[in-house]
């Protein structure tokens, strides 16, 4: 593990102009060997998509792949790299940041799996006093090496079995991110749909909001050829997972290449026998 961890410093020291080739050429890899994180993202383009003809989920997945690849090296960039290189080397926006910066209530951040999520959050946290909720990783380096990337710009991370730290930093007004989109189990979740198919999404997003009074907002991610553009909304009056998982499901259909479609979504509703 040692090994992929310096190999992971190393590609964040290319280039850009290398970065970006390199990216590619591992996604094309990638889609050549079709491993099982491809063949995940071909099932679910596939049953997303169920309108759109072979050629068209083929363009998507193509794409996907290029962009899974670039995610190795966003990933390094956002873990290894300072604030003012990130600063001054990736280009990005954020929109409607400033409400949540003169807001004196804090919040709930509800963010999407895009290929550049590390990223996204480290930018994030650069601008904003914020903290990480996510899982953690099953081998420590990993995980050791994951939280102090994410500490270089957030507040703090919890792990997502964390719930009740989760209600405390948002009683006490604090902003929380927190991505719910993907199959974390039956467990405090709820049968709903995503993209037309059933699955099972957790459920706390509402309970949280009753329970703590928050503040709801939803964080969007895309790629406009090299600028990274995040957009902030507040959710109101309906915090529903339903509502929640629209949004979600707009931002996706936006740029779907973009999106972290090697996940199994639907494991525990259509069985682990469907991505075979």
């Amino acid at each position: 593990m040692i090994i992929v961890i310096q190999i992971l410093r190393i590609l964040s020291l290319l280039p850009q102009p290398l970065q970006e080739i390199l990216g590619k050429l591992f996604g094309k890899i990638a889609l050549v060997l079709n491993g099982k994180r491809v063949r995940y993202a071909r099932k679910n383009i596939e049953i997303c998509f169920p309108e759109n003809n072979q050629k068209s989920n083929n363009g998507i997945l193509v794409n996907n792949c290029g962009h899974m690849g670039r995610s190795l090296f966003n990933t390094a960039i956002a873990w290894f790299w300072s604030n003012d290189k990130i600063r001054s080397t990736i280009p990005h926006v954020i929109h409607g940041l400033d409400p949540l910066i003169n807001s004196p209530s804090g919040g709930l951040i509800i963010f999407k799996h895009s290929l550049h999520l590390e990223l996204d959050a480290r930018i994030l946290g650069m601008h904003l006093s914020v903290f990480g909720m996510g899982r953690n990783h099953n081998n420590r380096a990993i995980n050791k090496l994951q939280d102090s990337g994410r500490l270089k710009s957030l507040k703090g991370t919890i792990d997502r079995k964390e719930v009740r730290k989760l209600v405390k930093l948002l009683s006490q007004k604090e902003f929380v991110m927190y991505a719910i989109d993907q199959d974390y189990g039956k467990t405090n979740a709820e049968l709903s749909n995503f993209f037309g198919i059933e699955c099972f999404t957790i459920n706390t997003v509402e309970r949280l909001q009753r329970l703590t009074n928050c503040r709801v907002y939803f964080l969007d991610s895309w790629m406009d050829n090299h600028l990274l553009n995040l957009e902030i909304t507040e959710c109101k009056n309906d915090f529903s997972e339903r509502a929640i998982t629209r949004l979600i499901e707009d931002s996706i259909k936006k740029k779907p290449e973009e999106y972290l479609w090697q996940h199994r979504r639907f494991k525990s509703s259509l069985g682990k026998k469907f991505y075979e």
